[in-house]
């Protein structure tokens, strides 16, 4: 294997994660200026005379905002002495639009989602800042590719039916898999510098130096 070729396979594993890096700022872009609408046009509905197409667009997009707050969007039912059962979690955007409708909403619930739609903004700007960090880093890059290809099997067998999205998103973003990943980056850009620094053949002889060093390898 030649410098230029080691050198061309680093590059694009490289640019593969950059690629990454910036879908998922895009991403977060889209997702920031989602929830700035939804807040923005929840109040015009709260704080003016009531709005047929601003609702619609509400309602329209009740479960996606729903789903993005994920437990900022919920309260807990008050429970009674006449409650046999545990009850779920209240979503409170998809609660409180009807009653928005009828003009029977209670203050505390505006502002209830109010407060659920600025938290996870405020969230989303913590994120924006980890993000410019990973965008401007190259190493980020190289373990973002170095991520990718080694999920690629399993989206392969994903998209096969074999596997099911849960599980190559739980996959993707375990603690484990993130390791074996910056391990596997860490270990190819090591082995990329010394076959750039040796060269193809010395760099194997010294490979077969280190296995041969290694208590099983002799067994």
């Amino acid at each position: 294997m030649s410098t230029y070729a080691v050198i061309a396979v680093l590059g694009g594993i490289a640019a593969a994660g950059l690629l990454h890096t910036t879908v998922r700022l895009l991403r977060w872009r889209r997702m920031q200026r989602f929830a700035e609408t939804y807040l923005t046009r929840f109040r015009q509905l709260a704080t003016h005379e009531f709005d047929e197409e601003v609702y619609g667009w509400l309602v329209g997009h009740a479960a996606r905002i729903q789903e993005c707050l994920g437990p900022l969007g919920l309260m807990a039912y008050d429970a009674t002495p006449y409650d046999l059962e545990p009850l779920s979690a209240d979503p409170l955007i998809v609660n409180t639009l009807p009653e928005l409708r009828t003009g029977r909403v209670r203050p505390e619930r505006v502002a209830q989602c109010e407060e659920a739609l600025i938290r996870y903004l405020a969230r989303r700007k913590e994120e924006r800042t980890r993000y410019v960090k990973q965008f401007i880093n190259p190493m980020v890059w190289l373990g973002e590719g170095v991520r990718a290809a080694l999920l690629l099997p399993f989206l392969a067998l994903y998209w096969l039916g074999l596997f099911k999205e849960t599980f190559v998103t739980r996959l993707a973003q375990s603690t484990a898999f993130g390791l074996l990943s910056g391990l596997v980056a860490v270990l190819g850009l090591a082995a990329s510098v010394l076959i750039v620094a040796l060269g193809w053949e010395p760099f194997t002889d010294l490979l077969a130096q280190w296995v041969a060093r290694i208590p099983f390898a002799k067994a």
